[in-house]
């Protein structure tokens, strides 16, 4: 049987507001790729990931805490009013008897904190490997 490890795959942003998000692709056009945008009643949908992903997901927490940081003024604003922003860190379950662990230090915690932003876990079934 082939091993399949547990691995870390990436840490997406959900963004759901009421006002378009759209204005965080412009801004952070370099750095992200927009992996779903919709729209739920009048409340907008949108889903970052970083065009190059880390190895780690403290190390992608950072990056996007980084990219908020760096946000105008304007746009700032437009995040501060943003009815739910989500670090979603996806991790793809796996078949071997060893586990996989990632660390989240307090200052990558904070830092997500300090932004308003949730940390969201999603675990995949290894059964989507076969």
């Amino acid at each position: 049987m082939k091993q399949f490890p547990a691995e870390f795959i990436n840490v997406d942003l959900d963004i759901k507001s009421n006002a378009d998000p759209a204005v965080f692709v412009e801004a952070w056009k370099h750095h992200v790729i927009p992996t779903h945008a919709g729209k739920l009643g009048r409340r907008h949908w949108l889903r970052l990931t970083l065009s190059a992903q880390p190895k780690t997901p403290a190390e992608a927490i950072r990056r996007f805490t980084k990219l908020v940081r760096g946000l105008s003024k304007r746009d700032r604003d437009l995040w501060e009013k943003a009815g739910s922003k989500e670090f979603d860190i996806g991790i793809q379950a796996g078949f071997e008897p060893r586990s996989g662990e990632w660390v989240l230090d307090s200052k990558v915690v904070q830092s997500a904190a300090d932004l308003g932003a949730r940390l969201r876990l999603t675990v995949y079934s290894p059964l989507l490997l076969i």
